[in-house]
């Protein structure tokens, strides 16, 4: 960071680690370049009083004519060293360099040109970093550490902050490489994966077997310095991360400088060379949709293959898809902890990039073996129930009218007869008794029924009263008809589907059985705080294929549960000859998830991907590919079969 600090942490600290003694050294130097500081005149030289453990004084200094020129280069200065830490206040500067020249080198390490290049490295690849400088017992006397002061107790180390810093560099002086390759290959979580390293003691073939193990391998920024042969001459690799395998030559350290200006740590993300990036996935409509061609070749398209595509296009690579052994899709945790499917593939390797509309959750230990994306989308688990047939025509005669309607109009059929009757023979007068009373009450109710469909009646009422009645009744029926055929006329034209399930409680009532691909959603329902997705997660049995569970949901035997995105998809899919919906989604879901890339654990991928999906998000594109995925499958579905996953038998 120019014009600015460099925060510098050195430590020894000694370990005993596969046979090996592992050295670490502390201190806390700042730098101001702008200001030039003067650095100290005192020079710790380090004194061993005890073998085992490693504990170093600090003798008397150097006189003040040996003492280092202000405005010779340095790394860091500091004002005066801390009593608690030991620390010294520089690694070593130029002219103390001239000093370690004239010594007899008894040691590889004594290499004042190593202790220079390390200098150079440092100024000019981790300024602004947190730095740590490890070294193991071979190089416990070399020059290049002589003027850094060993931890001599756990309580400084205490004192020390150990917080991630934004940038890191790590720089290990080994003379066995055996406790760093073993280090390597040892579970994925203590190691700085941002980090810069420089490994110096190594050889070439050491260094090509370090990049290959568990940590090194994701690890984008790590140079090796070996000797050339030469002496004062030192050739430096780094690792070559997606563009190859193994190291590559950088530049070579002769004469006080480097050979080449090119970067020791240069970005080998933005630009992946036409890599193979190995893309775990499955058929899984809309997401990734297979087609089979008429010359037999496999199309794969869908939302998230345009989005690989895209970062493909973006970074530079070569996509290789690779699919899951049969059944296994998303995998599921085996007894050994291990996992099987596309978790497994990326926890153990084989695939680098895993779509397959992924659930971002940490459920069951996931984050051991894979990490995520940033999210591009959000989705909900839902049912897909079996669509019942509609009413038949003959029960739409009955739907106009509620039943509270039927009854009340049926007593008011039944009464109105008697009612009638009773009238017509009570009214008498000078004419005598009306036509109507002179019949019988059989038909006085048969007139009522004539009445209310609507059937003319040659016998009239003679009386006041009874034409009332009469007259009202009409007025009655004719409303109470011309309301009901227009009920009917509705009902006989949209057909009635019976009462259905609608919500988790009610699937719950209804006994039916929840059929999934996997046990990730019989897990989810079973930890959930819904009384009733518990109950249902009892009741859940993981099937191998969705064709296989889609036969169970149209037998009616049960429902299936799956992304909402999914789900409705598969709907659309699973229609009649005349294009009626089978199945539906009922309209209550549950736990509602973002989906992202699942990538492998500590991928170096991780950061700049996220940066290019939140702009594909941001930018709409997402969208207009779920559209056109559609449009896509229309046309394939019109010239061929509808795609296996969802095709109704």
């Amino acid at each position: 960071m120019e014009g600015g600090c460099c925060r510098l942490i050195f430590f020894t600290v000694i370990t005993v680690l596969c046979g090996s003694v592992f050295t670490t050294t502390t201190s806390e130097n700042r730098v101001d370049e702008e200001a030039g500081a003067e650095i100290l005149h005192q020079n710790p030289v380090l004194k061993k009083e005890d073998k085992t453990d490693g504990v170093y004084e600090i003798q008397d200094p150097i006189s003040d004519s040996d003492s280092p020129d202000p405005s010779s280069s340095s790394i860091c200065s500091s004002p005066s060293p801390s009593p608690s830490f030991l620390v010294s206040s520089r690694i070593l500067s130029p002219r103390s360099l001239l000093a370690v020249a004239e010594m007899k080198q008894s040691h590889p390490g004594d290499d004042p040109s190593l202790a220079l290049l390390l200098v150079t490295v440092v100024r000019r690849e981790m300024q602004g970093c947190s730095l740590v400088v490890a070294a193991d017992g071979g190089f416990g006397a070399s020059l290049v550490l002589r003027e850094v002061v060993y931890v001599n107790s756990t309580e400084n180390l205490h004192r020390v902050d150990w917080t991630p810093s934004r940038c890191g560099g790590y720089v290990f002086l080994l003379e066995d490489p055996t406790p760093l390759l073993d280090f390597g290959a040892e579970d994925q979580h203590a190691w700085d994966y941002d980090g810069k390293y420089v490994i110096v003691g190594l050889a070439v073939d050491e260094l090509d077997q370090l990049t290959r193990t568990k940590k090194a391998k994701k690890t984008e920024h790590i140079v090796g310095v070996a000797e050339s042969g030469r002496e004062g001459e030192y050739r430096l690799y780094m690792n070559l991360l997606y563009w190859g395998e193994g190291v590559a030559w950088v530049s070579t350290w002769r004469r006080a400088a480097l050979s080449h200006p090119h970067a020791l740590f240069p970005d080998k993300i933005s630009n992946l060379r036409q890599a193979v990036i190995n893309v775990v996935a499955f058929d899984l409509p809309p997401n990734i949709i297979y087609h089979r061609r008429a010359d037999g070749s496999l199309y794969i398209y869908g939302l998230e293959v345009e989005l690989v595509r895209a970062l493909a296009q973006a970074f530079n690579f070569t996509i290789n898809f690779k699919e899951p052994p049969p059944g296994e899709m998303w995998g599921a945790k085996l007894d050994n902890g291990s996992w099987n499917g596309l978790v497994g593939m990326l926890g153990s390797g084989e695939g680098d990039l895993g779509i397959a509309n992924k659930y971002i959750t940490s459920l069951y230990g996931r984050l051991e073996f894979e990490h995520y994306s940033a999210p591009y989308e959000a989705d909900r688990s839902c049912y897909l129930a079996r669509m019942e047939p509609p009413l038949p025509l003959w029960q739409s005669l009955g739907l106009p009218f509620q039943l509270a309607t039927w009854l009340a109009i049926l007593a008011g059929l039944l009464l109105s007869g008697p009612v009638l009757f009773s009238l017509a023979r009570a009214t008498g007068g000078a004419s005598g008794r009306d036509p109507l009373g002179e019949r019988s009450i059989t038909f006085a109710c048969v007139y009522i029924l004539g009445i209310h469909f609507r059937v003319p009646q040659t016998l009239l009422p003679s009386h006041a009263s009874t034409q009332t009645l009469v007259v009202f009744l009409w007025m009655y029926s004719i409303i109470l008809t011309t309301g009901y055929s227009s009920n009917l006329t509705a009902f006989l034209t949209v057909k009635r589907q019976p009462p259905s399930i609608e919500t988790i409680k009610e699937l719950r009532e209804s006994r039916l059985n929840v059929f999934g691909v996997g046990p990730f959603f019989g897990n989810s329902m079973a930890q959930s705080e819904n009384p009733h997705l518990r109950a249902l997660a009892e009741r859940f049995v993981s099937m191998s294929s969705f064709s296989d569970i889609a036969q169970q949901v149209l037998a009616g035997r049960g429902v299936m549960i799956q992304s909402g995105t999914f789900l409705k998809y598969m709907g659309d899919q699973l229609t009649t000859s005349r294009g009626l919906p089978r199945v539906r989604v009922i309209k209550e879901c549950f736990s509602p998830y973002s989906v992202g890339i699942g990538l492998q654990s500590y991928s170096p991928l991780i950061r700049k991907f996220n940066r290019v999906i939140n702009w594909i998000v941001e930018s709409g594109l997402f969208r207009h590919w779920h559209h056109t995925t559609l449009r896509q499958t229309k046309k394939v579905i019109g010239k061929h079969d509808s795609p296996r996953v969802c095709k109704a038998r």
